[in-house]
């Protein structure tokens, strides 16, 4: 039996705060963005028929953004897994870069005109007048 004074240090132990904010930043976090997109698409879905679009926007977006961080992992090989390879077939890594510049597009885009309406939306109630109309 080893005790507590016995035990070899974890790799954890020698890592600085720096070290573990970095590996808490760019290989754990986004590890679990796999389930913003499994429930981002099926609750804006459920958002929009409900009739609450903008919402549903929103949720569209985060859950663009976490097929892009998906894509990002299979390209570059950063994972909660130290053995997680990277793609090396050339189809696959098509693949994947495809699916990386589509969905950060389409959500660069979505994020946007999102919050450009938001914006006008504030601007009419901040600068709207009681007689005019919209």
């Amino acid at each position: 039996m080893t005790t507590v004074s016995e035990a070899q240090p974890t790799r954890i132990a020698n890592q600085s705060l720096g070290d573990l904010a970095r590996r808490f930043a760019y290989e754990q976090l986004p590890s679990r963005f796999h389930t913003l997109a499994q429930l981002g698409f099926p609750l804006a879905y459920q958002l929009w028929s409900w009739g609450w679009h903008r919402t549903a926007g929103w949720f569209t977006t985060l859950a663009l953004f976490s097929l892009w961080a998906l894509a990002e992992q299979h390209l570059t090989g950063r994972a909660d897994s130290e053995i997680r390879e990277i793609v090396q077939r050339p189809t696959q890594r098509t693949a994947w870069s495809l699916l990386r510049r589509a969905s950060a597009g389409a959500g660069t885009l979505l994020a946007i005109t999102l919050a450009l309406e938001a914006f006008a939306r504030i601007m009419s109630h901040a600068f709207g007048c009681p007689g005019c109309a919209g």
